[in-house]
Order: structure tokens, then sequence, then C-alpha cells
């Protein structure tokens, strides 16, 4: 859009596309990094565990604390995202989208953050646990 501008002058319904990519891209790159980090966090939930996970903790703890910090930066950057104002999703009709995001959106992204920032640092005694537990 930004190469050819004349384009999006010519066919306004490109910015539209544009957004709703955008959009999307931010929804989908929260559940790759809810999916990454739970296939982490399963490898740690279940009552034996196999002692040659001792060697990986250190990995997953990695993995999972750049998932975590790569979610919390997704929802900044989804959060100015939604701060720019226009619809928020994908428009089907008038007044109707195919996601049921209300006015508190940007709230609740904050919120997101605040959480995922304030818990990030008790992973390594969650994936820990389970080695110094009596399962």
């Amino acid at each position: 859009m930004r190469q050819h501008p004349e384009a999006a002058r010519a066919q306004p319904y490109l910015a539209t596309h544009e957004r709703q990519l955008r959009f999307l891209g931010h929804v989908y790159s929260t559940g790759a990094n809810l999916f990454e980090g739970q296939r982490i966090l399963d490898k740690y939930s279940r009552k034996s565990i196999e002692p040659e996970l001792a060697r990986e903790v250190d990995s997953d703890l990695a993995r999972f604390q750049a998932v975590v910090a790569g979610e919390i930066e997704n929802t900044q950057a989804f959060l100015q995202f939604v701060e720019q104002g226009g619809d928020v999703g994908m428009v089907l009709l008038p007044q109707e989208t195919t996601w049921g995001y209300g006015r508190n959106l940007p709230d609740l992204l904050r919120r997101k953050i605040e959480i995922m920032k304030r818990h990030l640092p008790e992973a390594q005694e969650v994936l820990n646990r389970w080695f110094e537990s009596e399962y």
C-alpha cells in the first residue's frame, strides 16, 4: 500500500483488506504462541516426568520465556493497531464483524500484558517443580 498509494486511492477496499490482514496476523500469532507455550508446559505436567527431561528444562525454559516475550510484543503491537481506530476484525456486512470484541479490547490487552509480565518470572519454578516433587 505504501509502495503503490495510487492503487489504494483507486481501490479503497484495499485499505480495508490490508487492515484485516494485519488484524489476522495478530490473532494468528497469539494462537501460535499459545500452542507453543502449552506444548512446552504439557511436557512437564504429567505425574511421571522422564529423567531425560531434566536435561531439556533449561532450553525449554528459554524457549518458553521467548514465546511469552514474543506474545507480549505481539499484544503491544495489537494494542497499537486497535488504538489506531477503525473496525476490528473482518467486516462482512455493515455493523457485522467476524470477531465479537467490544470497546474494552484495549483495556483487556493492557491487562493481558500486565499479567504476562508479572507471571513470566514464575516459569522457571513451574518447569523445575516436577523434578522436586513427590510424584
